[in-house]
């Protein structure tokens, strides 16, 4: 065979194997769709932090440009979701968030790529590809993406940065400090990734001449990328939002250590017994099992590119370490380690791949038990669809009888969604106002929390079955025939609800002849 015919045929080989490539990650990526799509919360509206992120896309939607009204640091997301609210149409604010969280799930499950092309860095294609199945099936990334946050972009794209900085061909490698960049928009503390760029790419290509200048070269596609936003955000709020919160962090922590006694000890303590916690945490249910054999291996026989994981894995995680440390208890804050742990399950699982020349027996068992554990664990932890359908029902009864209320968290959570009900809309966040709520913390009696909050405008009392309001709520749900200046206006049960609420209106005027 000449040379022209045996290139021919390896070009044609590697064509056929790059379609197989696709078709597998496809199948893969269809998968981790299907779990997320089973657990997908329909007709339930977003809430916390996700409605932040919903109204600067829809306040940038309407205005025509980014609002200066915002002064949270992480707006690659909602920019983002605002491109794509910009091509979608509807006068219902639901089908809105429904979007926002399908764009979530979607990014989520398209993370199988560069997690792909990390684990096939240390391993074959078969193995790396089970690598990504691993990924897309993790519980905890399931769950997280269907909230409709920033953490699935920002996992995406410390993942692809990744991804990139190992590329073969440099031109990539610059890339990588692009995504690094848009990470940083997207997660404020995605900048400390840019010190495991400088230091991976000084290890790959210390020995090159002019590593400067292809350093400088990198460092300014990583300034490009930030200077617009960063621009924008200091003409609308006086500060970048980027180095200025990851300085504010810097000084806090300072702050803690030298003007508080025994300040720096316990705020180690503090974050060192969450962080392992909340590690403990994310690795359930078969992390735990899979990542020690990996992390052994690359103590053991230490390598540049096996190294990396494990700077990236410190460095990523010292922003979690950080909330911890301020009792900040929010486990999704290490979910971008996942990705890294994905890669690390690979090295356990290869050896048990070995072991048996059966390997698609093999693959279809260990595909078989990350699928259970995984469905196990979300079958655990399920959110309750009905419960947070009625409580949004709630909600809208809220809005509709009372201007300030008592908290009722978690269920008031809802107070925002359902002030845009019946609305026009798209419209600007400033012609929502939900509900103001008063915390019950500190007080004793109901009377004492009337008084106290009367001048806030107190209005209405929420009062649900909840074990853990205080006694003096519990007293009201169980006696309300007691308070003669409490008028009952709803009363879930009414409505055959198994979250049952009662709404009262304060009377003030028998309130002060009580």
């Amino acid at each position: 065979m000449d040379g022209t015919k045996l290139s021919t045929v390896k070009m044609e080989r590697l064509e056929d194997s790059r379609k197989s490539i696709i078709l597998y990650l496809t199948i893969i990526g269809a998968a981790g769709l299907s779990l997320r799509l089973v657990y997908f919360p329909y007709d339930v509206p977003i809430t916390l932090d996700a409605v932040s992120y919903f109204w600067y896309a829809i306040d940038t939607n309407v205005l025509g440009h980014f609002p200066d009204n915002y002064n949270f640091p992480n707006t690659g997301w909602p920019t983002l979701l605002s491109f794509f609210f910009t091509v979608f149409h509807s006068d219902n604010f639901m089908d809105y968030m429904t979007l926002q969280r399908l764009i979530s799930v979607s990014v989520s499950v398209s993370t199988i790529i560069p997690v792909y092309l990390i684990c096939r860095k240390f391993f074959n294609k078969q193995i790396a590809l089970l690598g990504a199945a691993v990924f897309v099936l993790e519980p905890h990334t399931v769950q997280n993406s269907l909230i409709g946050i920033s953490d699935p972009l920002y996992i995406f794209l410390i993942a692809l940065s990744f991804a990139f900085l190992h590329s073969n061909n440099q031109k990539i490698v610059y890339l990588s400090f692009a995504m690094g960049a848009l990470a940083s928009l997207t997660r404020y503390e995605g900048l400390l990734f840019f010190g495991v760029l400088t230091v991976v790419f000084f290890t790959r290509y210390r020995k090159e001449r002019r590593v400067l200048a292809k350093y400088a070269i990198a460092c300014s596609i990583f300034i490009v990328v930030l200077l617009p936003s960063l621009y924008l955000r200091i003409q609308s709020t006086g500060d970048d939002g980027l180095t200025s919160h990851v300085v504010s962090g810097v000084l806090v922590a300072n702050s803690i250590a030298i003007n508080e006694e025994n300040g720096l000890s316990q705020f180690i303590i503090s974050g060192s017994e969450s962080f392992i916690k909340y590690l403990g945490w994310i690795m359930i249910p078969y992390f735990v099992v899979l990542v020690p054999y990996g992390v052994f291996l690359i103590v053991k026989h230490r390598h540049h590119r096996k190294m990396s994981l494990f700077l990236s894995m410190i460095v990523l995680s010292l922003p979690a370490f950080y909330a911890y440390a301020r009792q900040i208890q929010e486990p999704r804050y290490l979910l971008v380690l996942i990705p890294f742990f994905s890669v690390l399950s690979l090295f356990l699982l290869e050896k048990i791949w070995k072991r048996d020349r059966s390997y698609k027996v093999i693959l279809i068992v260990i595909l078989a038990g990350i699928l259970i554990s995984s469905t196990i664990f979300l079958e655990l932890k399920k959110i309750d669809i009905e419960h947070e359908k009625e409580a949004y029902a709630v909600a809208q009864e809220v809005v509709k009888s009372a201007n300030v209320v008592n908290s009722y968290y978690p269920e008031s959570k809802f107070l925002k969604a359902a002030s845009i009900t019946n609305k026009e809309f798209p419209s600007l966040s400033s012609s929502v106002v939900p509900p103001l709520t008063v915390s019950t913390d500190g007080f004793s009696y109901l009377e004492e929390f009337i008084e106290s909050n009367k001048k806030s405008g107190l209005t209405g009392l929420i009062i649900d079955n909840n074990e853990q309001r205080p006694d003096f709520l519990k007293d009201v749900y169980l006696h309300e025939e007691k308070y003669p200046y409490l008028i009952k206006t709803y009363d879930s049960a009414h409505y055959g609800y198994g979250y049952h609420v009662k709404i009262f209106k304060i009377d003030y005027e028998q309130f002060s002849y009580k």
